[in-house]
């Protein structure tokens, strides 16, 4: 039940946001850098990523193959981004800001993460 509710939201969020990312890219981009200007907001948002990274690997740590260890994988990647840039907030923010700087890396971003949304939603709704 879990594995199924997780790549559903997971697989629907990766979907949506690539797919923003791809079609307004530049806007996208130009909200990342004003956030990444403030760096209070910067840590807000870890500390909300960084509850919803718990939240995801109490609910599904299974490490059993298969595609439910996408789920995993990205739960706890989740969290130990979150941990990252709540413990290197400097060091988080300014790989960010050249990331988001560089529109081919923002672009290979975004189709990685579509392939793993369809992924996800393959296996949701049509296996």
């Amino acid at each position: 039940m879990n594995t199924i509710f997780l790549a559903t939201v997971i697989g629907w969020y990766f979907v949506f946001f690539s797919v923003l990312l791809l079609f307004r890219g530049e806007e996208t981009r130009a909200i990342m850098r004003d956030i990444l200007g403030q760096r209070s907001l910067f840590f807000i948002i870890a500390i909300i990523t960084l509850i919803l990274g718990i939240l995801m690997v109490v609910s599904h740590n299974l490490w059993v193959m298969g595609w439910p260890l996408a789920v995993t994988f990205v739960s706890w990647f989740v969290l130990l981004s979150a941990l990252f840039r709540l413990f290197f907030l400097e060091v988080a923010m300014t790989g960010a800001q050249r990331f988001i700087r560089n529109k081919a890396a923002v672009t290979t971003f975004s189709i990685v993460l579509l392939l793993i949304g369809v992924f996800l939603l393959y296996n949701v709704y049509l296996r």
